[in-house]
């Protein structure tokens, strides 16, 4: 097994099986079309969805429409799930964010604060065999909306993910926060090895909740989107 650590801000992370619930065999080397991750409210774990052919407007539901794989860490619930490779194809990530809004007593207030801090993953080299999922805990109040973007130049990965910040002398997060931030760390392994430093990538937006980012003309563009937009 191994654990794909993405978050600066961690502690002792707990491990247990995740759930692949289909076989999926490789069928082949060519590619076959485009393969969609989703989620729902009432079903927070990680759905696929495969092209018919390779048209980008037709789908349909991979395993029978149950899921694929499911956490058991953290909330036990993912929502915004995003799948990411590096350029070689040799090894995948599902990384999402940990929130179960179908939680008992769950209030959004009390997730921005201390529900939702960490973020989901899971590592694998065909897209078929998942290893454990992980979740990285931070002193974030909550940590949304992960995507990630494989940099070839500098052969890393750029993870980016909302989170608001409280201070260090308010370990129970019930004072004010800093404003909802755009966030980034950067990895070259696969390993265990956890980041040190995270960056803040945007400080112009008033709430910023998530951001998506491709890999374009040697450089990471940049698509946030605004809180109420």
């Amino acid at each position: 097994m191994r654990v794909f650590a993405f978050l600066s801000m961690v502690f002792s992370a707990s491990l247990v099986e995740a759930l692949p619930a289909n076989d999926l065999s490789a069928q082949n080397q060519e590619y076959v079309g485009y393969l969609i991750s989703t989620f729902s409210d009432p079903t927070p774990e990680v759905q696929w969805h495969l092209s018919n052919g390779k048209s980008a407007s037709s789908f349909k539901s991979l395993n029978g429409g149950k899921p694929v794989l499911t956490s058991d860490v953290g909330t036990k619930g993912v929502r915004d799930i995003f799948l990411t490779t590096g350029a070689a194809r040799s090894e995948y990530f599902i990384i999402a964010t940990d929130l179960d809004i179908n939680a008992p007593d769950f209030a959004w207030d009390l997730a921005t604060r201390n529900g939702s801090r960490g973020l989901v993953v899971w590592p694998s080299k065909d897209l078929v065999n998942w290893s454990k999922p992980s979740v990285e805990s931070a002193t974030a109040g909550m940590a949304w909306a992960p995507s990630a973007v494989w940099d070839g130049p500098t052969k890393q990965y750029y993870v980016f993910w909302a989170a608001r910040h409280y201070a260090a002398s308010d370990p129970e997060h019930k004072g004010a926060a800093t404003l909802n931030r755009i966030r980034y760390a950067t990895t070259k392994t696969s390993s265990s090895s956890v980041l040190r430093k995270t960056t803040m990538l945007l400080k112009t937006l008033a709430l910023s909740i998530r951001s998506s980012c491709i890999w374009a003309s040697q450089a990471i563009c940049s698509l946030p989107k605004e809180r109420d937009c």
